[in-house]
């Protein structure tokens, strides 16, 4: 067992109902020894259909220039 998450379901209550949304992650790489999910599906009943993330690049405590922060 790799111990790694792959699915995890969030309920809401709105409206006098409960809300389910589930996360599926997948396609698990090693970026600078941390193993992170490249694929990232959310099926909610909010959405018509399921939506997919997938990630090209992900940069672990990358450099992050002071002027993305300025309002």
């Amino acid at each position: 067992a790799t111990l790694l998450k792959v699915k995890e379901t969030q309920s809401i209550e709105a409206e006098g109902q409960t809300l389910s949304t589930t996360y599926e992650y997948d396609d698990f790489k090693s970026v600078d020894g941390v193993t992170l999910p490249h694929t990232v599906s959310i099926n909610s009943p909010m959405s018509p259909v399921p939506m997919v993330m997938k990630a090209t690049s992900i940069k672990v405590n990358a450099p992050v220039e002071g002027d993305l922060f300025k309002m």
